[in-house]
């Protein structure tokens, strides 16, 4: 096939751009796959995508450049109608937060242009949680001769022998010093392809913030010689080898950025953790590394605030973990396949053995990188460790003050019925004593107002009124014996515990006699402290 053919192939592929996936010139994934994806793309455009054309950063190096070229691209189609061949390397950094920092067309243009493989797309949107669990590493080579014969476009410098390969990194973000917001996962995902004949690099960045595009362009500036050959006395011809070891240093700066932050991130959690007092107490320490959000309307419970928070942490702990092991496969794989490379006479050849030191030094720092992330990990799971202890323990504590606390109305519950029995002993004697008393009082005292004498009435001494006190005590004291003997009888069965037989309305509150209650409550006491001293050791100990 023709290179005249090839170049067709890619305009035919261009101007069906919607299409994507379906218009690539050699896709290798099913037809199935890239029909779903292309629905998935028209499912999201008003959702995951702008809903207009927005401007997309593109950092262009050419041969002999002295500084990268920085551009804001909002159709691909104008910027690449000249007959210019692609740049040396080419750098595409897409915003995607919320949204995509484009519309659905842009980055259609965008990969059909540079025929990018649809299992990219579908890592990106993994990432995003928008699509199947997908993978985290992909590579897709066309060294053989029947395949780079369909991809190569002479115009655009493209030799059809790519080296490509896509995978996702995450790192986390901290807060700023005086801030309190809680610490995030980052995420990136990354396409290279490495054209083995002409030298020729491209790279798409799809990243949530602008951390790992800011260092990369900081990386453009300070090694520019190293992708354009230019020096301060004129341009120097790049070569294959030069320019894969610019390809190898831009992986290290994507390498650097998952790696740095996981120590800060580990030594913050600690002192977070290390802060909270086991102790069912209230504080004033209810916010964390990783705050919770809450209602102001529903009142806080210190203790259950602070297990909350503990349980939180654990949950982000474990997603750093899981991060921390996802970006050690995503290095082994990438490692794992350039060694397959440089093992291919291919790839051996068209290096001729200059980029030795630049391999030996992206393998060496590789391993170093993936060292610092394993130390980051031991931190982490020990952090996470320690989080779970001081959650059990509070546990543990808040489960013994809830037993005191049902001691002590186990006891109250005991006390309760002994001093009823007091109260009712007073009373029972208060009501034997008091229809004398009363009665003492009411003859001692005139039974009708009369003025102030010397000497008593007449009438007091008569035999009439003499009858008549007479019959006033009878009548109030055979009522008052009557009343004190049937109160005397009632508290000798009830003592007795024959009280509900003879009088069944006579009883406890739930339907048994003062006896049962009182006995109910040494059960219930001794059951308690039972379990109480069945708390496992190490428990006890907290709870001087």
């Amino acid at each position: 096939m023709s290179s005249i053919d090839s170049t067709d192939r890619l305009k035919e592929s261009f101007r069906n751009f919607r299409d994507y996936p379906m218009n690539l010139v050699d896709s290798k994934s099913s037809h199935t796959s890239d029909v779903e994806l292309r629905q998935t793309l028209e499912e999201a455009r008003n959702v995951e995508f702008s809903v207009v054309p927005r401007p997309i950063d593109f950092v262009e190096m050419w041969d002999g450049d002295q500084d990268p070229q920085e551009i804001k691209v909002t159709d691909l189609a104008k910027h690449t109608s000249s007959n210019r061949k692609d740049p040396k390397s080419r750098f595409i950094f897409i915003r995607s937060g919320s949204k995509f920092g484009c519309s659905k067309e842009q980055l259609c243009q965008i990969l059909t242009y540079h025929q990018v493989p649809p299992s990219f797309l579908d890592l990106v949107f993994t990432f995003r949680q928008r699509v199947g669990t997908g993978s985290l590493y992909g590579q897709e080579d066309t060294l053989l001769e029947a395949q780079n014969k369909r991809l190569e476009i002479r115009s655009l410098g493209r030799s059809g022998s790519i080296l490509q390969h896509w995978f996702s990194l995450q790192t986390v973000e901290g807060p700023e010093s005086n801030d309190e917001k809680p610490w995030l996962i980052r995420q990136a995902a990354v396409y290279h392809s490495f054209d083995i004949v002409t030298g020729r690099a491209v790279y798409i960045i799809a990243a949530d913030d602008e951390t790992l595009s800011e260092r990369v362009r900081g990386m453009l500036l300070f090694r520019t010689s190293l992708f354009t050959g230019s020096q301060a006395d004129g341009p120097v011809p790049t070569t294959i080898a030069t320019s894969f070891g610019a390809t190898l240093s831009t992986h290290l700066e994507h390498f650097r950025w998952c790696e740095e932050s996981w120590r800060d991130y580990a030594q913050h959690a600690f002192q977070y953790v290390t802060e909270i007092d086991p102790k069912p107490v209230p504080t004033t320490s209810d916010r964390g590394p990783f705050p919770l959000p809450h209602s102001r309307s529903e009142p806080r419970d210190p203790a259950c605030e602070k297990l909350r928070h503990l349980g939180i942490s654990i949950d982000r702990l474990e997603e750093g973990l899981l991060a921390i092991k996802q970006n050690d496969l995503v290095l082994d794989s990438i490692v794992r396949h350039y060694k397959d490379l440089l093992s291919m006479p291919e790839v051996l050849n068209a290096m001729n053995g200059e980029s030795c030191a630049d391999i030996a030094r992206f393998f060496e720092q590789t391993s170093t990188i993936k060292m610092n992330l394993r130390c980051n990990q031991l931190r982490i799971e020990t952090v996470k460790r320690i989080t779970q202890d001081r959650r059990d323990l509070m546990k543990a504590c808040l489960s013994f003050q809830n037993m005191e606390t049902k001691m002590t109305r186990v006891r109250t519950s005991e006390w309760i019925p002994q001093e009823t029995s007091q109260m009712k002993i007073i009373t029972l004697v208060t009501l034997i004593f008091l229809p004398g008393t009363f009665v003492a009082t009411l003859m001692s005292s005139p039974s009708s107002p009369c003025p102030p004498q010397t000497q008593p009435p007449a009438s007091w001494s008569t035999p009439a009124s003499q009858d008549t006190f007479d019959n006033w005590i009878f009548i109030l004291s055979l009522p008052a014996g009557i009343t004190a003997f049937v109160i005397g009888a009632l508290f000798v069965l009830r003592r007795m515990g024959n009280g509900s037989k003879v009088f069944p309305w006579f009883t406890s509150g739930k339907g048994g006699n003062l006896t049962d209650s009182i006995a109910e409550g040494h059960h219930q006491r001794d059951e308690l402290e039972k379990d109480q001293f069945e708390l496992p050791l190490s428990t006890s100990r907290y709870m001087d």
